[in-house]
């Protein structure tokens, strides 16, 4: 193992018992001892001694890589590839169970804790997986590819046979399989400049005279961290085994129900309360309403389109998305001119129609008590998911001891936005 790994594996638990006592004095409302004042000094002693060491490690390592690949230095993917390949989330789970990290599993921890302090965010965890092992391949927490122990210790799993696991029943994750615009390794809140109204070019009246004013118009989309989180638990049996099908359960697990967030969030977020705001409540989207529900009909749904063209939002890698029930409503609609279906083959005046759950339905608009549901139209390029860290994973082994139970907590600190609201359009009380 290198030196550089090793000395981050004891900055980790001296780190690691620093906070313990950190925690402790909070919990009892008081200052440290003379014993533990001396304790703390000689732990900053020796954490900020690993720092040099561990500095004076990577370079050597470098440089030794430069010379075996004759002047190369090393790829900072290999570096991470070769993490992702040992890591093991089943591990890394209970070595915080047994009081702390090593091997890829430290160094993983060590890597994401340095992203969250150059964004700004203190991780609480005591298990992190920085956003560089899912940038290069842009997948996220629920990817058992990333999350498996193929090689080192994580290898030797208990010899039993695994068929599988039967996942609950999810709603679809649409937001990045849409194309939403992804933008990881945020630092500090982010400012993204925009033009709300494009400027128009003029005619000069004579060849000396002034050109018209563009009368380009600007505004900002500010984007801050948002923390979301979710929690499972586990047997501690389950995580001992080690089996690499574990790593893939609790992966799964926790990544769906913060990507579902993020979905829900990216179309009806309210806007407070830390929840983002959702593109159907965000000012500028082109939506069609009616006091007691819009019936839908060919001409609405071309409207759709056009209002997107009027604003010269189209760029042609439109959608739509609907509710489940909305859905089945456009399966039957027909135009009545000409007695063909409005919908063929998922695909609706060229454009293809997708489904999710996380848009309303079965909801009563004014007089309109059968229920209405959401439909939506736009290129989902034009919405912004910023991430600021990795995932935070705080191991509790206390809370369920009783019943010899795990609780995992994981938390990542994100947010979104429409670049573009005009390139959207809306129908949110679609008549059933």
């Amino acid at each position: 193992m290198k030196q550089s790994i090793q000395f981050k594996a004891l900055r980790s638990k001296k780190i690691d018992t620093l906070d313990s006592m950190v925690s402790t004095c909070e919990l009892e409302s008081r200052s440290f001892t003379d014993d533990e004042s001396k304790s703390v000094d000689n732990l900053n002693a020796d954490i900020a001694e690993l720092d040099g060491k561990i500095e004076r490690a990577e370079n050597t390592e470098a440089n030794i890589t430069r010379m075996a690949n004759t002047g190369a230095s090393a790829s900072p993917d290999k570096e991470i590839e070769s993490v992702k390949k040992s890591f093991s989330l089943s591990r890394a789970i209970s070595g915080a169970i047994s009081g702390g990290l090593s091997g890829a599993e430290a160094e993983a921890y060590q890597e994401a804790q340095r992203e969250a302090r150059q964004s700004g965010i203190q991780l609480s965890g005591n298990v992190a997986i920085p956003s560089s092992m899912f940038n290069r391949e842009a997948r996220a927490l629920g990817d058992p590819g990333l999350l498996s122990a193929g090689t080192g210790d994580g290898a030797d799993f208990v010899p039993t046979e695994h068929q599988g696991f039967i996942e609950a029943l999810q709603p679809r994750l649409l937001v990045e399989e849409l194309g939403a615009t992804v933008i990881s390794g945020v630092s500090g809140n982010l400012d993204m400049p925009r033009i709300s109204a494009a400027g128009t070019a003029g005619w000069g009246a004579t060849e000396a005279a002034a050109t018209p004013n563009s009368e380009m118009a600007t505004d900002t989309l500010s984007l801050t961290p948002k923390r979301v989180g979710a929690y499972t638990t586990y047997t501690k049996q389950l995580l001992t085994q080690g089996s690499p099908s574990v790593d893939r359960i609790i992966a799964d697990d926790l990544g769906r129900a913060i990507r579902n967030a993020v979905d829900a969030a990216a179309f009806n977020g309210g806007g407070s309360s830390g929840v983002p705001q959702g593109i159907f409540g965000t000012s500028g989207v082109n939506d069609q309403a009616a006091t007691n529900g819009t019936t839908l009909t060919a001409a609405k749904l071309i409207k759709m389109i056009t209002d997107v063209a009027a604003q010269d939002g189209l760029s042609g890698g439109e959608v739509f998305v609907v509710s489940p029930a909305i859905y089945q409503k456009l399966a039957t609609l027909i135009q009545v001119s000409n007695v063909s279906a409005v919908m063929v083959n998922d695909m609706l005046q060229g454009y293809k129609v997708y489904m999710s759950t996380h848009l309303n339905q079965n909801v009563t608009k004014g007089t309109t008590t059968a229920g209405t549901g959401q439909l939506l139209f736009g290129n989902f390029s034009n919405l912004l998911v910023a991430r600021w860290s990795g995932v935070d994973l705080l191991i509790d082994p206390y809370t369920l001891g009783g019943s010899s139970e795990v609780k995992v907590i994981a938390n990542q600190w994100m947010d979104l936005g429409a670049r573009q609201p005009k390139a959207f359009a809306t129908i949110s009380d679609g008549i059933e």
